[in-house]
């Protein structure tokens, strides 16, 4: 069964790094799951973890895309990439694209 994180946008604005710390701390509890992906409402971003046989050892850190057009963002995207962040999922908020990125 998966487990469903509700949080609100407001307190990513505020803090995502604390955010990124409270997801992450998810993937290690007694029960061993992944970090599937994400969906967004309107006000809340909800994130999926899965059961999983093998422990993550990654982190999960939430931060703005930058870009304005597909080509900017495929840039951007593919930069963290080449840091070692996998995107996961992305969102919206205010007038900005935001990403939910693994650090394995």
């Amino acid at each position: 069964m998966n487990k469903l994180v509700q949080i609100n946008k407001d307190d990513i604005a505020f803090d995502p790094d604390s955010i990124g710390e409270m997801l992450t701390s998810c993937l290690k509890r007694k029960k061993i799951c992944v970090l599937a992906g994400a969906c967004e409402t309107f006000s809340t971003l909800i994130v999926s973890f899965e059961p999983s046989p093998v422990r993550s050892k990654g982190k999960i850190v939430l931060a703005p895309i930058p870009g304005e057009g597909p080509d900017e963002v495929c840039a951007s995207i593919a930069g963290r990439y080449g840091s070692g962040f996998s995107l996961r999922s992305s969102f919206h908020m205010d007038d900005s694209l935001w990403g939910l990125f693994l650090q394995e």
